[in-house]
């Protein structure tokens, strides 16, 4: 009689095993929880960075000031000396990012300008590649719309995750907003599709609001009911006094505008710039020789 070989017993439970079988055919073996700190960059270039404001503010000079930013320009610039790549198709990007994130360059960072211009051609590059006219005419449970999706922001995602700092600039677009009990109000928020939004905005660390006010430029770098913004940088944008920094002043150049911008990232600038509340505003008007200045 022929003897029958037993089979060991798996150290996994069945319900696990089940899991596990995929893995096990790709050669890897189970995954195991960190047990590292995982320590934030103290490095701001380092970080993902939005900057959203009005055309010939200073976003692109501003960006420029990180160092080596190699451009990814999806809007023609001829007005200023940089790296950069005039990028016609969605094809031309891939291939000029992997080109870039694989080789031997000498470059600090990435910049995407005119991400909203490089929605529309994944918009066209994704209709060819997956065979459909629109997928706002596909009646697929929104499937053609996740593949345009994964279209723009895989690629992108390789820039976060590659050594390489990531600066994208765009421009504001006002928008109406209702609240629940009706009220309506203006925000000023980046001018940018649905899915580049929930990218650029909602995993970005930092988006920052370039402005005028006064005559002078400013970057808020924190919202408010109006203004889209926001730092996800610890023990960062701290006034000497340890308060949290509402807005930079940018000065009168690309320079000044970097200097002040660093000074705020390491705790140097002496003003928050906090707006008032109204009322306490309302106090300041009746109160004779009050000042509001900021020193």
């Amino acid at each position: 009689m022929q003897k029958v070989k037993k089979l060991k017993k798996s150290n996994f439970s069945p319900a696990v095993k089940k899991k596990s079988n995929n893995v096990k055919s790709m050669g890897r073996g189970r995954r195991k929880i960190s047990t590292d700190l995982f320590i934030p960059s103290e490095n701001l270039s380092s970080s993902a960075i939005l900057i959203h404001g009005r055309e010939g503010i200073g976003k692109t000079t501003l960006i420029n000031q990180f160092g080596k930013i190699h451009y990814f320009m999806f809007e023609r610039n001829t007005s200023f000396a940089l790296y950069q790549d005039l990028i016609p198709t969605w094809e031309d990007f891939l291939d000029l990012k992997d080109d870039l994130i694989e080789g031997n360059y000498d470059r600090d960072g990435i910049s995407l300008d005119g991400p909203k211009i490089a929605y529309d051609q994944v918009m066209s590059y994704a209709c060819s590649k997956y065979g459909f006219s629109h997928p706002g005419k596909m009646n697929d449970m929104g499937d053609s719309w996740n593949k345009v999706r994964h279209e723009f922001v895989n690629p992108l995602r390789e820039i976060i995750n590659s050594r390489f700092g990531f600066l994208v600039s765009c421009h504001t677009v006002e928008k109406e907003v209702t609240k629940i009990d009706g009220f309506t109000y203006k925000m000023f928020a980046p001018d940018l599709q649905k899915a580049a939004y929930e990218l650029l905005v909602g995993e970005f660390d930092n988006v920052f609001y370039y402005f005028f006010e006064d005559g002078q430029r400013w970057l808020q770098i924190v919202p408010d009911e109006h203004i889209v913004a926001k730092n996800r940088m610890d023990g960062h944008f701290l006034t000497k006094e340890g308060e949290k920094i509402f807005k930079i002043p940018m000065g009168e150049s690309k320079e000044e505008a970097y200097k002040n911008l660093m000074r705020a990232f390491n705790n140097k600038q002496k003003n928050s710039y906090k707006p008032k509340p109204k009322k306490d505003l309302k106090k300041l008007k009746k109160t004779k020789g009050s000042s509001n200045s900021d020193e």
